[in-house]
Protein backbone atom coordinates (compact mmCIF):
# COMPACT_ATOMS: atom_id res chain seq x y z
CA UNK A 1 0.00 0.00 0.00
CA UNK A 2 2.83 2.40 0.78
CA UNK A 3 4.26 1.89 -2.72
CA UNK A 4 0.87 2.68 -4.31
CA UNK A 5 0.53 5.79 -2.13
CA UNK A 6 3.92 7.15 -3.15
CA UNK A 7 3.30 6.35 -6.81
CA UNK A 8 0.08 8.37 -6.61
CA UNK A 9 1.86 11.25 -4.88
CA UNK A 10 4.68 11.05 -7.41
CA UNK A 11 2.27 11.05 -10.35
CA UNK A 12 0.47 14.07 -8.93
CA UNK A 13 3.74 15.96 -8.51
CA UNK A 14 4.79 15.14 -12.06
CA UNK A 15 1.42 16.29 -13.40
CA UNK A 16 1.64 19.55 -11.45
CA UNK A 17 5.09 20.20 -12.86
CA UNK A 18 4.29 19.45 -16.51
CA UNK A 19 3.45 23.03 -17.41
CA UNK A 20 6.64 24.28 -15.80
CA UNK A 21 8.68 21.57 -17.51
CA UNK A 22 7.26 22.61 -20.89
CA UNK A 23 8.14 26.23 -20.17
CA UNK A 24 11.63 25.18 -19.11
CA UNK A 25 12.35 23.18 -22.25
CA UNK A 26 13.90 26.05 -24.18
CA UNK A 27 15.80 27.63 -21.31
CA UNK A 28 19.56 27.57 -20.96
CA UNK A 29 21.20 25.34 -18.38
CA UNK A 30 22.09 28.42 -16.31
CA UNK A 31 18.46 29.52 -16.28
CA UNK A 32 17.35 26.05 -15.23
CA UNK A 33 19.87 25.90 -12.38
CA UNK A 34 18.58 29.27 -11.19
CA UNK A 35 15.07 27.77 -11.02
CA UNK A 36 16.24 25.24 -8.42
CA UNK A 37 16.56 27.91 -5.73
CA UNK A 38 14.25 28.43 -2.77
CA UNK A 39 11.74 30.99 -4.05
CA UNK A 40 8.01 31.65 -4.03
CA UNK A 41 7.28 30.23 -7.49
CA UNK A 42 5.36 26.99 -7.03
CA UNK A 43 6.67 23.90 -8.90
CA UNK A 44 9.32 25.76 -10.91
CA UNK A 45 12.11 23.71 -9.31
CA UNK A 46 10.33 20.46 -10.18
CA UNK A 47 9.91 21.57 -13.80
CA UNK A 48 13.57 22.61 -13.94
CA UNK A 49 14.64 19.21 -12.59
CA UNK A 50 12.84 17.42 -15.44
CA UNK A 51 14.35 19.78 -17.99
CA UNK A 52 17.88 19.39 -16.59
CA UNK A 53 17.67 15.60 -16.69
CA UNK A 54 16.46 15.80 -20.30
CA UNK A 55 18.99 18.47 -21.33
CA UNK A 56 20.63 17.67 -24.69
CA UNK A 57 24.17 18.04 -23.32
CA UNK A 58 25.47 16.81 -19.99
CA UNK A 59 24.64 19.08 -17.03
CA UNK A 60 26.87 17.09 -14.65
CA UNK A 61 29.77 19.56 -14.52
CA UNK A 62 27.38 22.44 -13.85
CA UNK A 63 25.59 20.43 -11.15
CA UNK A 64 28.90 19.93 -9.36
CA UNK A 65 29.41 23.69 -9.42
CA UNK A 66 25.91 24.07 -7.93
CA UNK A 67 27.04 22.06 -4.89
CA UNK A 68 28.77 25.29 -3.78
CA UNK A 69 25.73 27.50 -4.38
CA UNK A 70 24.91 29.68 -1.35
CA UNK A 71 21.26 28.65 -1.64
CA UNK A 72 20.59 25.53 0.44
CA UNK A 73 17.81 24.19 -1.82
CA UNK A 74 19.94 24.56 -4.95
CA UNK A 75 22.76 22.59 -3.32
CA UNK A 76 20.46 19.83 -2.12
CA UNK A 77 18.66 19.39 -5.44
CA UNK A 78 21.94 19.39 -7.38
CA UNK A 79 23.26 16.78 -4.97
CA UNK A 80 20.19 14.60 -5.42
CA UNK A 81 20.36 14.86 -9.22
CA UNK A 82 24.03 13.83 -9.27
CA UNK A 83 23.23 10.79 -7.15
CA UNK A 84 20.24 9.94 -9.37
CA UNK A 85 22.47 10.00 -12.44
CA UNK A 86 24.93 7.68 -10.67
CA UNK A 87 22.22 5.36 -9.34
CA UNK A 88 20.98 4.71 -12.88
CA UNK A 89 24.38 3.08 -13.53
CA UNK A 90 25.06 1.65 -10.06
CA UNK A 91 21.70 0.70 -8.50
CA UNK A 92 21.40 0.60 -4.72
CA UNK A 93 19.16 -1.98 -3.07
CA UNK A 94 16.64 -0.34 -0.79
CA UNK A 95 13.17 -1.15 0.52
CA UNK A 96 12.42 2.53 1.11
CA UNK A 97 9.45 3.42 -1.10
CA UNK A 98 10.53 6.96 -1.92
CA UNK A 99 14.05 5.83 -2.77
CA UNK A 100 12.75 3.10 -5.07
CA UNK A 101 10.31 5.50 -6.72
CA UNK A 102 13.16 7.95 -7.36
CA UNK A 103 15.36 5.19 -8.81
CA UNK A 104 12.50 4.07 -11.05
CA UNK A 105 11.83 7.62 -12.20
CA UNK A 106 15.39 8.23 -13.30
CA UNK A 107 16.25 4.88 -14.83
CA UNK A 108 17.77 5.31 -18.28
CA UNK A 109 15.25 5.20 -21.14
CA UNK A 110 15.76 4.98 -24.89
CA UNK A 111 14.36 8.50 -25.28
CA UNK A 112 16.93 10.02 -22.92
CA UNK A 113 19.80 12.16 -24.24
CA UNK A 114 22.98 10.24 -24.98
CA UNK A 115 24.91 11.57 -21.97
CA UNK A 116 22.59 9.70 -19.60
CA UNK A 117 24.13 6.45 -20.83
CA UNK A 118 27.76 7.55 -20.70
CA UNK A 119 28.24 10.21 -18.03
CA UNK A 120 28.76 8.68 -14.56
CA UNK A 121 29.52 11.37 -11.96
CA UNK A 122 32.38 10.76 -9.55
CA UNK A 123 31.83 10.64 -5.79
CA UNK A 124 33.71 13.72 -4.59
CA UNK A 125 34.44 15.23 -1.21
CA UNK A 126 31.96 17.99 -1.91
CA UNK A 127 29.20 15.62 -3.04
CA UNK A 128 29.54 13.68 0.20
CA UNK A 129 29.66 16.89 2.26
CA UNK A 130 26.39 18.16 0.77
CA UNK A 131 24.83 14.72 1.19
CA UNK A 132 25.74 14.71 4.89
CA UNK A 133 24.46 18.29 5.14
CA UNK A 134 21.13 16.85 3.99
CA UNK A 135 21.04 14.56 7.04
CA UNK A 136 19.95 17.60 9.07
CA UNK A 137 16.36 18.29 10.12
CA UNK A 138 15.20 20.57 7.32
CA UNK A 139 12.19 21.28 5.12
CA UNK A 140 12.76 18.43 2.66
CA UNK A 141 10.64 16.88 1.33
CA UNK A 142 7.87 19.18 2.55
CA UNK A 143 7.94 22.84 3.43
CA UNK A 144 4.38 23.40 4.55
CA UNK A 145 4.75 27.14 5.05
CA UNK A 146 5.27 27.50 1.29
CA UNK A 147 3.12 24.49 0.34
CA UNK A 148 5.91 22.97 -1.71
CA UNK A 149 7.23 19.44 -2.03
CA UNK A 150 10.58 18.37 -3.52
CA UNK A 151 9.42 14.74 -3.44
CA UNK A 152 12.58 13.22 -2.11
CA UNK A 153 13.76 12.71 1.46
CA UNK A 154 17.32 14.00 1.38
CA UNK A 155 18.32 12.44 4.72
CA UNK A 156 17.03 8.96 3.87
CA UNK A 157 18.18 9.12 0.24
CA UNK A 158 21.62 10.26 1.39
CA UNK A 159 21.75 7.57 4.06
CA UNK A 160 21.25 4.74 1.55
CA UNK A 161 23.82 6.25 -0.81
CA UNK A 162 26.52 6.75 1.81
CA UNK A 163 26.19 3.37 3.55
CA UNK A 164 28.05 1.46 0.76
CA UNK A 165 30.97 3.91 0.90
CA UNK A 166 30.91 4.83 4.60
CA UNK A 167 34.37 3.38 5.32
CA UNK A 168 35.91 5.90 2.92
CA UNK A 169 34.15 8.83 4.58
CA UNK A 170 34.42 7.82 8.23
CA UNK A 171 36.01 11.12 9.33
CA UNK A 172 33.19 13.16 7.80
CA UNK A 173 30.52 10.91 9.31
CA UNK A 174 32.16 10.99 12.73
CA UNK A 175 32.14 14.79 12.60
CA UNK A 176 28.43 14.62 11.73
CA UNK A 177 27.86 12.54 14.87
CA UNK A 178 29.02 15.60 16.85
CA UNK A 179 26.63 17.93 15.01
CA UNK A 180 24.36 20.42 16.76
CA UNK A 181 21.46 18.75 14.91
CA UNK A 182 19.94 15.61 16.49
CA UNK A 183 18.74 14.15 13.20
CA UNK A 184 22.14 14.58 11.59
CA UNK A 185 23.83 12.87 14.53
CA UNK A 186 21.41 9.96 14.36
CA UNK A 187 21.53 9.43 10.59
CA UNK A 188 25.34 9.56 10.60
CA UNK A 189 25.38 6.93 13.37
CA UNK A 190 22.91 4.74 11.44
CA UNK A 191 25.15 4.93 8.35
CA UNK A 192 28.29 3.96 10.27
CA UNK A 193 26.50 1.14 12.08
CA UNK A 194 24.84 -0.41 9.06
CA UNK A 195 28.14 -0.15 7.16
CA UNK A 196 29.90 -1.92 10.04
CA UNK A 197 32.59 0.73 10.58
CA UNK A 198 34.13 -0.81 13.69
CA UNK A 199 36.40 2.16 14.52
CA UNK A 200 33.26 4.18 15.29
CA UNK A 201 31.36 1.55 17.26
CA UNK A 202 31.58 3.14 20.72
CA UNK A 203 30.29 6.57 19.70
CA UNK A 204 27.71 5.03 17.37
CA UNK A 205 26.31 2.96 20.23
CA UNK A 206 26.19 5.99 22.51
CA UNK A 207 23.80 7.52 19.97
CA UNK A 208 21.80 4.49 18.85
CA UNK A 209 21.38 2.33 21.95
CA UNK A 210 19.23 4.89 23.84
CA UNK A 211 16.74 4.67 20.96
CA UNK A 212 16.11 1.04 21.89
CA UNK A 213 14.56 2.22 25.17
CA UNK A 214 10.84 2.79 25.65
CA UNK A 215 10.43 6.47 24.75
CA UNK A 216 8.00 8.88 23.11
CA UNK A 217 9.55 8.56 19.63
CA UNK A 218 7.60 6.18 17.44
CA UNK A 219 9.53 3.58 15.43
CA UNK A 220 13.07 4.73 16.24
CA UNK A 221 13.87 1.39 17.89
CA UNK A 222 13.01 -0.55 14.73
CA UNK A 223 15.41 1.41 12.58
CA UNK A 224 18.21 1.58 15.13
CA UNK A 225 18.06 -2.18 15.71
CA UNK A 226 18.32 -2.68 11.95
CA UNK A 227 21.30 -0.32 11.75
CA UNK A 228 23.18 -2.06 14.55
CA UNK A 229 23.04 -5.44 12.80
CA UNK A 230 25.71 -4.12 10.45
CA UNK A 231 28.34 -4.64 13.14
CA UNK A 232 27.74 -8.37 13.44
CA UNK A 233 29.27 -10.23 16.38
CA UNK A 234 31.69 -7.35 17.08
CA UNK A 235 28.73 -5.59 18.67
CA UNK A 236 28.09 -8.19 21.38
CA UNK A 237 30.59 -6.91 24.02
CA UNK A 238 29.05 -3.44 23.78
CA UNK A 239 25.54 -4.86 24.13
CA UNK A 240 26.53 -6.89 27.20
CA UNK A 241 27.86 -3.75 28.89
CA UNK A 242 24.55 -1.99 28.25
CA UNK A 243 22.34 -4.74 29.70
CA UNK A 244 22.56 -3.85 33.44
CA UNK A 245 21.16 -0.34 32.93
CA UNK A 246 18.59 -1.25 30.27
CA UNK A 247 14.88 -0.74 30.69
CA UNK A 248 12.55 -3.65 29.83
CA UNK A 249 12.22 -2.84 26.12
CA UNK A 250 15.90 -2.17 25.63
CA UNK A 251 16.84 -5.32 27.58
CA UNK A 252 14.65 -7.45 25.31
CA UNK A 253 16.03 -5.85 22.15
CA UNK A 254 19.64 -6.21 23.30
CA UNK A 255 18.94 -9.87 24.06
CA UNK A 256 17.30 -10.37 20.66
CA UNK A 257 20.21 -8.68 18.92
CA UNK A 258 22.73 -10.95 20.63
CA UNK A 259 20.67 -14.06 19.88
CA UNK A 260 20.28 -13.21 16.20
CA UNK A 261 23.89 -12.13 15.71
CA UNK A 262 25.17 -15.42 17.12
CA UNK A 263 22.45 -17.72 15.76
CA UNK A 264 20.23 -16.07 13.12
CA UNK A 265 16.73 -17.58 12.94
CA UNK A 266 16.47 -19.94 9.99
CA UNK A 267 12.74 -20.56 9.92
CA UNK A 268 9.51 -18.69 10.48
CA UNK A 269 8.93 -20.82 13.57
CA UNK A 270 12.21 -19.60 15.05
CA UNK A 271 11.29 -15.99 14.32
CA UNK A 272 7.91 -16.48 15.96
CA UNK A 273 9.57 -18.04 19.00
CA UNK A 274 11.86 -15.00 19.38
CA UNK A 275 8.94 -12.60 19.12
CA UNK A 276 8.73 -12.78 22.92
CA UNK A 277 11.57 -10.23 22.87
CA UNK A 278 9.70 -7.97 20.45
CA UNK A 279 7.39 -5.28 21.82
CA UNK A 280 8.13 -2.62 19.21
CA UNK A 281 6.25 -3.80 16.11
CA UNK A 282 3.32 -5.98 15.08
CA UNK A 283 4.43 -6.05 11.46
CA UNK A 284 7.14 -8.69 11.90
CA UNK A 285 7.99 -11.28 14.54
CA UNK A 286 11.71 -10.51 14.74
CA UNK A 287 12.68 -6.90 13.89
CA UNK A 288 16.37 -7.86 13.87
CA UNK A 289 16.00 -10.60 11.27
CA UNK A 290 13.25 -8.76 9.36
CA UNK A 291 14.35 -5.14 8.93
CA UNK A 292 11.98 -2.19 8.48
CA UNK A 293 10.73 -1.18 5.08
CA UNK A 294 8.60 1.45 3.45
CA UNK A 295 8.79 5.20 3.85
CA UNK A 296 8.14 5.33 7.60
CA UNK A 297 10.99 7.70 8.51
CA UNK A 298 8.68 10.51 9.60
CA UNK A 299 9.55 9.65 13.22
CA UNK A 300 12.78 11.61 12.71
CA UNK A 301 10.72 14.77 13.09
CA UNK A 302 10.15 13.79 16.74
CA UNK A 303 13.85 14.06 17.58
CA UNK A 304 14.93 17.02 19.66
CA UNK A 305 18.26 18.39 20.85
Amino acid sequence: MRSIFWLIVFAASVFAACAHAQQATHRSLEELIAELGDDDVKNNATGAIDAIMAYPTSPVERLFVALDDPDWQTRQIACNLIWNIRTAHEPIESKNDMFRTSAWRWQIKTTDPQWRSTDIPAVTDRLVAVTIEGFRDDDTPYERSKNRALMYTNAVHGMFRIIPIAHQWRDELERAMESDDAQQRLVAAIVLAQAGVEQSIERVCQILLPHLRDNDIEEDAKFCVWALTGYGKELIPVLKRALPDADSQQHDLLTLLMLDLVDPPKTKAERIERSRYNSITNIVHDPVAEPPFGSTWSWCSMLSD
